[in-house]
């Protein structure tokens, strides 16, 4: 924090304490005797300059948050409910999927113009007293670097997560997520990861 004296606030030091020097002087008994040699100048110093302090740097967002997303494969979201919890981990994305949606269904529509199918693969695990149903209690998105999202697409999708029964404590499933997302909106995108309604967390999307 700096410190300064303002000029009203010196100046009224500088009489006072003149003020008291010259109340000294008038006590003296004896004359005080004068000199009529030149006064010699003093030079004054150079006034110290105080260096600005360095600016703080900016807090790195939490681990999880858009700003500072989990890596797939690497970082693992963990969801609680009381006494249940979910383990939830994401693979590499197939950005090119439109060949394996097709493939997989006759009935299947292709992805809209502008767009194509991406295949998303997430591990679940579920550990509590209960059961889980990752289909249910499981929400992904991609949210695009421009704030878009987009939401499951409505196809049949090979190996999907919907496909998965079940789970109780310690099972582990893996399935696809379907997406179609514009060409010209996926860099810098994330995938948000839900669990029983949560709070995102947000993983790259790779």
């Amino acid at each position: 924090m700096k410190k300064f004296t303002t000029l009203a606030t010196a100046v009224a030091l500088a009489l006072a304490l003149t003020g008291c020097g010259v109340s000294a002087e008038l006590d003296r008994a004896e004359p005080v005797e004068t000199s009529d040699a030149p006064v010699e100048k003093t030079e004054t110093s150079e006034p110290v300059k105080v260096a600005e302090p360095e600016p703080e740097p900016e807090p790195v967002a939490e681990v999880g948050s858009r700003q500072n997303p989990g890596v797939p494969g690497v970082d693992v979201a963990t969801f609680t409910s009381g006494d249940d919890a979910l383990d939830i981990t994401l693979g590499a994305a197939s950005w090119d999927a439109n060949g394996a949606i097709a493939e997989e269904n006759m009935f299947n529509e292709a992805a809209p113009e502008g767009t194509s199918y991406v295949l998303l693969p997430v591990t679940t695990t579920y550990r509590g007293p209960n059961t889980s149903l990752p289909w249910l209690d499981v929400d992904v998105k991609f949210v695009s670097a421009s704030g878009r999202s987009y939401e499951e697409a409505s196809v049949v999708t090979p190996g999907d997560l919907s496909d998965v029964s079940e789970m109780y404590d310690g099972g582990t499933a893996t399935g696809n997520l379907a997406f179609a997302i514009p060409l010209d909106d996926r860099e810098g995108g994330t995938w948000a990861v839900t669990a029983w309604y949560s709070d995102p967390l947000f993983f790259l999307a790779q």
